[in-house]
């Protein structure tokens, strides 16, 4: 194929070849599955520009692209979201190109299991001009019934060797690493790090930051209002992990933080992130980091 949108973004050469084999022959409905901060959204809009022959920046204004997200001042995305979504979709598209119409839905996680299952008879009778674009952590977190009707497509964090082609010509090397390392090679998170300070991510990333500066009574102030919103919540699993595998491997740690804590630490972080995919209460969750994690 020509030129497409994905030519401008960061990604590991597999992720890059499994997206450009899917709009080859795109399926009736992707998933697109990665860490916070992989780059899925990125992946999903270049995917659907291709598909609709316009550039990301145009997609909004295109008749015939929806985007589903959870709003802001919800937990989830609701059953009444769905039905909307699923209102417009009966609106004919126009045209005679194979794809017409693409349907991206984010953080596909966050839909209630009423709204999954709503969602669920059409993908199982799909459209023949429409194509599915779900985004998810991990296909574990969306119901198995949703996962086994789309292609599933894994965003792979990119090495440190891509993270230094790509951003070389307008960062310094000493630069680039230490965002290589706190992102893990997450590309969206990487590129948040070195030019975009209000990306949710990155800002949490500080929040992480600050959280392990606290004593344990300012921890228990910032848990109580970080658990009330789940989506925070995660986020701020996600960053602590990276700091502290960053901290592990940073030259200015010298031993300051003893290895076998900072491991001790990821233990209890990765048992809490487990905990919070049980639904387990995120107070709850939150108060145990709180009082358990130490530097």
């Amino acid at each position: 194929m020509g030129v497409s949108a994905t030519d401008n973004l960061l990604l590991h050469p597999k992720t890059r070849a499994d997206i450009l084999t899917f709009l080859k022959q795109p399926a009736h409905a992707l998933m697109i599955v990665g860490e916070a901060g992989s780059g899925k959204k990125s992946a999903a809009e270049a995917i659907s520009s291709d598909l609709l022959g316009v550039p990301v920046a145009e997609l909004s204004k295109h008749p015939f692209f929806i985007k589903l997200q959870k709003a802001s001042d919800k937990q989830e995305i609701p059953i009444d979201s769905v039905r909307n979504l699923l209102k417009k979709m009966a609106l004919k598209t126009q045209g005679t190109a194979s794809i017409r119409r693409v349907v991206v839905i984010e953080e596909a996680h966050l839909l209630s299991e009423e709204a999954q299952n709503a969602l669920l008879k059409t993908l199982e009778e799909p459209a023949a001009d429409t194509v599915f674009i779900l985004t998810a952590p991990s296909r574990m977190s969306v119901l198995p019934t949703i996962v086994s009707r789309t292609r599933v497509l894994p965003v792979h964090n990119v090495s440190k060797k891509n993270a230094m082609n790509y951003y070389t010509p307008n960062h310094g090397p000493q630069t680039i690493q230490s965002a290589w390392h706190l992102s893990s090679g997450a590309a969206k998170l990487m590129g948040s790090i070195l030019v975009d300070s209000q990306v949710p991510l990155k800002k949490s990333i500080d929040e992480a930051k600050l959280f392990l500066s606290c004593d344990t009574y300012e921890r228990l102030l910032m848990v109580d209002e970080i658990s009330k919103d789940k989506q925070r919540l995660d986020y701020l699993f996600e960053s602590l992990e990276r700091v502290l595998e960053a901290l592990q491997h940073s030259p200015n740690n010298q031993g300051k933080i003893v290895a076998s804590r900072l491991l001790k630490n990821r233990q209890l972080i990765s048992r809490l992130r487990r905990a919070r995919l049980a639904n387990v209460n995120a107070r709850l969750i939150a108060l145990e980091l709180a009082l358990n994690l130490k530097l």
